[in-house]
């Protein structure tokens, strides 16, 4: 009897302490992760798992503890990091890639000669692999030749070899003339002495290394490839036109600024500058009131190239379009869903944002009284030493009036030091305070 009570109290203990770390698990915050990568829409390895969506992206349920990444992008090096991070931390790594190939410029010449193909140059920008090159002029003007890694091998046994052979043939002859004992006989006549044999080993060798260094070569030259592309169509070229549609932002020429965003947009989906050039957009479509496209454009940013600096804001950019669509859960929905990686935003910014929303929500639907009480109430509680927890306090008792609830809003307003607020506010809290009263 007592073996099994016993175990029956070993269990409950096991049962209580499993509660308590799922609890304490269950209650941990997930890490946040900013990743991208220069250029963008390299695929990502999470501790060996491939994720569907390329850089830039936004992993919102990192577990804490240490985590391996590794990112592909053809025509770049394979990079690979190892981050730890925190329980509710937040980070942000960029990785630049380091690229397979280089583009020489070459805007002075008309026509130029790689691996023995004839191209036209001037605003050309040639991709070719990395490696060593040979740059030469002629008479047909500039020739650009890779150059084999083992070519001085190749130069030097082509010196080498033809020294070795006639080194055998004088010992062969010397051989012929001044015979030795201790000879290898080929029958008649001739024999070699081991010298010469020595000899002419080491030039069957070199001859045979040179024939596989020659192949070697030969494979590389038919693999050799190389890439021309308008310079207007390089990455660099990006950037360019990215500051001119600024310029034009500046000035107020919103039309000509978005045609040129537009062009970064159509050829250049994998230049750093693409999701803030597709954020400039949505910004223009949303003051010219088109809000389809601007909610396309704020919705692309905010999916599929969350930038630390363009995250929220694209996502306070699609509740505000929400909220004057009408559609204000949806509003409010997207205003949660902020990470606060810009410091533009802080939390008590947006939870009052979220209050605003409701109280609009309230001008067309009387039902959400309650929610707006709710939320006014709760950045009293959260931000009780926030310079605007005065402001709070009077949104809050003028709500709890509307919902007959007159006691508590009068409680609230009691607790205002008038001195201590601006006046306009003071004199809402005065005249809201007398009413209060006379209704008593």
């Amino acid at each position: 009897m007592n073996s099994i009570r016993s175990k029956s109290v070993a269990a409950a203990l096991l049962l209580l302490i499993a509660t308590a770390v799922y609890a304490q698990q269950s209650t941990t915050p997930p890490a946040v992760l900013f990743l991208n990568t220069n250029p963008l829409h390299a695929d990502v390895l999470l501790d060996g798992r491939a994720l569907a969506e390329p850089t830039p992206m936004l992993l919102r349920e990192l577990a804490a503890g240490t985590h391996e990444l590794e990112l592909r992008k053809t025509g770049y090096t394979t990079e690979r990091r190892e981050i730890e991070l925190a329980a509710g931390e937040m980070r942000i790594l960029d990785v630049a890639l380091s690229s397979l190939t280089f583009a020489p410029e070459l805007p002075e010449e008309e026509s130029i000669h790689i691996g023995g193909n004839e191209e036209k140059a001037g605003e050309m920008l040639f991709q070719l692999p990395e490696g060593s090159y040979s740059f030469t002029r002629d008479e047909e003007g500039l020739r650009i030749e890779p150059v084999f890694p083992q070519d001085g091998w190749i130069r030097g046994l082509n010196l080498a070899i033809p020294l070795s052979v006639a080194f055998s043939a004088v010992l062969t002859l010397h051989d012929i003339f001044y015979p030795k004992r201790a000879a290898v006989s080929f029958g008649g006549d001739v024999s070699l002495s081991p010298v010469t044999l020595s000899a002419y080993g080491l030039t069957l060798t070199l001859c045979s290394f040179d024939l596989a260094l020659g192949v070697k070569r030969r494979k590389a030259e038919r693999a050799f490839s190389y890439s021309a592309i308008p310079r207007q169509q390089a990455l660099h070229y990006a950037r360019e036109l990215y500051e001119r549609a600024e310029n034009l932002l500046g000035l107020g020429q919103l039309e000509e600024a978005l045609r040129i965003y537009t062009r970064v947009l159509k050829g250049y989906k994998d230049s750093p500058l693409y999701p803030y050039a597709l954020f400039k957009s949505a910004r223009i479509h949303y003051l010219t009131g088109e809000d389809s496209l601007a909610a396309i454009e704020f919705n692309l940013v905010a999916e599929h190239y969350p930038l630390p600096d363009l995250y929220d804001k694209a996502k306070r950019g699609l509740a505000d379009i929400l909220l004057r669509r009408g559609e204000f859960p949806q509003s409010i929905a997207q205003l949660q869903s902020m990470v606060y990686a810009d410091t533009l935003y802080t939390e008590e910014g947006i939870e009052l944002l979220q209050a605003e929303v409701l109280e609009v929500w309230f001008g067309e639907d009387p039902s959400v009284l309650d929610q707006l009480i709710t939320a006014y109430l709760s950045l009293l509680q959260r931000y009780l030493a926030s310079q605007s927890a005065d402001l709070y306090r009077y949104k809050a008792a003028h709500y709890l009036h509307f919902a007959d609830r007159n006691p508590e809003a009068a409680r609230l307003l009691e607790e205002v030091d008038l001195q201590a607020v601006d006046v306009d506010l003071a004199e809402r809290i005065r005249d809201l305070r007398r009413f209060l009263e006379n209704l008593r």
